[in-house]
């Protein structure tokens, strides 16, 4: 599978040209050697050494490593805005079930909350569902469901998601 070869790299031969010194001095052994040549009898890292130059010199794909970093670039906010706002309603969540909050006014802070992260979506989108009386006694509910446009060039992009949490009281 791999060619076992060693490298013989040569060492290179440093001088002082210190003020007053015409004399030739030598750095000790171990520092005159790269990092590679100091491990040439080993055939792993030999080979590893060839396969990064190698991966290193090649530039086959330019086209495809922008494309890729392009569309991430456009698809990883979205991803990133739904994790944000799904842990906000988590937290909501926990913080209504032992509170005294209505439902209009949870969906009222999920709404802000959505607004404060651009999050394309609409009061009416969002499902809240208490039961049960008092703080601690009962469950909350809030359910959220949107999609993103996103226009990544020759490919349009829906991306749906669907954010909720679910807290139930202690008694």
């Amino acid at each position: 599978m791999f060619e076992r070869t060693a490298v013989n790299l040569p060492a290179h031969d440093h001088k002082d040209t210190s003020a007053g010194k015409d004399q030739d001095k030598q750095l000790p052994k171990v520092l005159r050697r790269s990092f590679f040549a100091r491990f040439r009898h080993c055939t792993v890292l030999a080979s590893a050494q060839s396969r990064v130059v190698h991966a290193c010199g090649r530039r086959r794909y330019p086209g495809v490593i922008v494309a890729v970093i392009y569309g991430g670039a456009e698809v990883i906010p979205p991803y990133f805005s739904n994790y944000e706002f799904e842990d906000s309603i988590k937290e909501e969540a926990l913080h209504s079930t032992y509170g005294t909050k209505t439902e209009d006014a949870i969906r009222d802070a999920v709404f802000k909350k959505a607004q404060d992260l651009e999050i394309p979506l609409t009061r009416e989108q969002i499902k809240v569902q208490r039961t049960g009386s008092g703080q601690g006694s009962g469950t909350v509910s809030i359910e959220a469901d949107y999609s993103v446009h996103v226009d990544l060039p020759g490919y349009p992009l829906d991306l749906h998601f669907a954010p909720s949490s679910r807290n139930k009281g202690v008694f």
